[in-house]
């Protein structure tokens, strides 16, 4: 780049008073730039008084949400709405809103046909609506929809917030048919074997089985040294028995006899065995009664011949177990009365030892 010479006073002198660039023509630059500026803050559509109107609006003024199905039905009565609420999350009142008008169109195969006219619009606390039934005469499945909120202006605190143009878009389809489903539905839960009415019965009878679920508690008599089955039938006095602590309220559903023993042997040199079977009620059965004031039960039946023994023979013992429910006699807590009615052997004599008896109980509660 070509230095400049020397600037002289002279020269410098004559730059500034140059009518297109000296100071005066930057002068009146400035003047008309500050003259240009302060017009354009003071303008009232976009200067500093119409934006702070705009940040007062939006810090005093309310918001919106639409709300609505975005797929309708023809003939099917919907809400399609704007919900106004303000800054702080509050639903506007009704007398702070102006609801304005709506239309509605329709978009039918690219052509757009406004179906509703500007009508008055529906308010209520928080929100502005409408509420439309897409009639058959003028939708049909496909049809796309849209309706346009005008006018709906907001005052809250001597603010008022008035809204654009509002839009809420959707689509009138049609819904599957279920109603083949719903009958199939209704004739599985009618239905005599698998459907409510026998779900209730099964349900009864668990809830039945339930209540009555059974507990079961064994109890035994302190033991007897020895006793013995003669060949001339006599009662045989067994130990009494204590059942206690059955729970409060407990119902005996059943109950059975034990007798048990260490040893049974025969005495004599010649083989022996019980003389006949139980005759019931009679003879050769043990019997059960509650302490003194019960009426004997029959409880354990033998067979004949039973406890077949050799001459002079002993072998290891056993637990005979009844058959019959006593739960007639064997009610509850109490003492019980064991004895082996008109016991009788072929021979003398058949010999037990360390004997207990025992009462087996099932109860509900």
């Amino acid at each position: 780049m070509a230095k400049l010479g020397p600037i002289t006073l002279d020269t410098l002198a004559s730059i500034l008073q140059n009518p297109g660039y000296g100071l005066n023509t930057l002068r009146e630059l400035i003047n008309a730039f500050e003259l240009l500026t302060v017009n354009r803050l003071d303008n009232s559509t976009y200067g500093l008084a119409a934006i702070k109107a705009a940040i007062a609006s939006i810090a005093g003024g309310a918001f919106y949400g639409s709300y609505g199905p975005k797929n309708v039905e023809v003939d099917n009565d919907v809400d399609l709405g704007m919900i106004l609420y303000d800054p702080s999350g509050n639903i506007i009142t009704t007398g702070e809103i102006t609801p304005g008008t709506y239309t509605i169109h329709r978009v039918r195969g690219g052509a757009d046909t406004e179906v509703v006219g500007s009508t008055p619009s529906l308010e209520a606390a928080g929100r502005v609506f409408i509420t439309y039934s897409f009639p058959a005469l003028s939708w049909q499945v496909g049809d796309v929809f849209y309706v346009t909120f005008s006018g709906i202006a907001v005052a809250i605190g001597g603010v008022t917030t008035e809204y654009p143009d509002l839009y809420i878009w959707g689509r009138v389809v049609r819904e599957a048919d279920v109603s083949a489903k719903v009958d199939a539905v209704e004739a599985k839960l009618d239905d005599g074997t698998a459907g409510l009415a026998a779900l209730k019965i099964l349900i009864d009878a668990l809830q039945t089985s339930t209540d009555r679920q059974l507990f079961c508690v064994d109890f035994w008599s302190d033991p007897q040294d020895y006793n013995s089955v003669h060949a001339v039938p006599a009662n045989m006095v067994l130990p009494d028995l204590l059942v206690a602590g059955l729970p409060a309220g407990a119902t005996v559903v059943r109950a059975i006899a034990m007798f048990k023993f260490r040893i049974v042997a025969n005495s004599n040199v010649a083989a022996n065995q019980l003389d006949g079977a139980t005759v019931p009620g009679v003879s050769q059965v043990i019997q059960v009664r509650k302490d003194g004031v019960g009426t004997w039960r029959d409880a354990i039946n033998f067979a004949d011949n039973q406890f077949s023994l050799s001459g002079s023979t002993r072998e290891g013992g056993d637990v005979c177990i009844g058959n019959i429910n006593i739960a007639v006699e064997v009610d509850g807590d109490d003492d019980y009365n064991f004895q082996w009615l008109q016991a009788n052997a072929d021979l003398d004599t058949i010999d037990f030892y360390d004997i207990q008896v025992g009462l087996r109980i099932w109860y509900a509660v």
